[in-house]
């Protein structure tokens, strides 16, 4: 399948982390693009639906976000800055495929 055949319905709903307050890790799931800076995401209530910085949000890695989850409940704030870092921003690894919709 090429790159420009990808749909937002085949690309969404898709499971991501997002940097909240404090660095806390939660995961939630991406539902559509807002514009080209943020994300319309949920978490387990579908019908409850907020916007979200893309800034902020990350492909889901389970084994990254209990390291995340640790360090937080760690309070350990060098250590969450140093996890955060290694993240992939949602939709870089297949930026082009990810692009918001002009």
């Amino acid at each position: 399948m090429s790159t420009s055949s990808i749909t937002n319905s085949e690309l969404f709903p898709r499971p991501i982390m997002v940097r909240a307050h404090n660095q806390e890790p939660v995961r939630l799931t991406a539902v559509r693009w807002i514009g080209d800076t943020a994300l319309e995401v949920c978490g387990d209530d579908p019908s409850k639906k907020i916007g979200w910085l893309r800034q902020d949000a990350f492909d889901f890695d389970s084994t990254l976000f209990g390291q995340l989850q640790d360090a937080y409940g760690r309070r350990e704030t060098e250590r969450l800055v140093m996890l955060w870092a290694q993240a992939a921003p949602f939709g870089k690894a297949k930026s082009k495929e990810l692009r918001a919709p002009a």
